[in-house]
């Protein structure tokens, strides 16, 4: 689920339309999101994007984040956008300093060859 509407401005000064989607609505389980839920997540993600805008992925509520979930989201995200892309038009709302660092460790796991 997302809501559109909100307007911000890219670096180049134009009008963006700024998607955001709320994470809990789209898992099975707020407490322990699976790697499958990832994937749904992403291709809301992906077809804001495509659709021109930029998207804010809004944690609020989620208890916990595994490296598996965020792995997997980015994964799905570079394997359709450049993660220049990705971090130029994709925001995160977090609810906590362990999931930041949980992204932060996913980005470079998901930038790593798959086996």
């Amino acid at each position: 689920m997302h809501s559109m509407g909100q307007l911000g401005t890219t670096t180049s000064g134009r009008v963006a339309v700024v998607a955001t989607i709320v994470v809990g609505s789209i898992l099975t389980d707020v407490r322990l999101p699976a790697p499958v839920d990832a994937e749904r997540v992403a291709a809301d993600v992906i077809g804001a994007l495509n659709r021109g805008e930029n998207v804010t992925l809004d944690f609020q509520g989620i208890e916990g984040l595994t490296t598996a979930f965020a792995t997997v989201l980015f994964r799905t995200l570079f394997a359709s956008f450049t993660p220049e892309v990705i971090r130029a038009r994709v925001h995160f709302r977090l609810q906590s300093q362990l999931q930041r660092e949980v992204m932060q460790r996913s980005v470079q796991a998901a930038r790593e060859p798959s086996e």
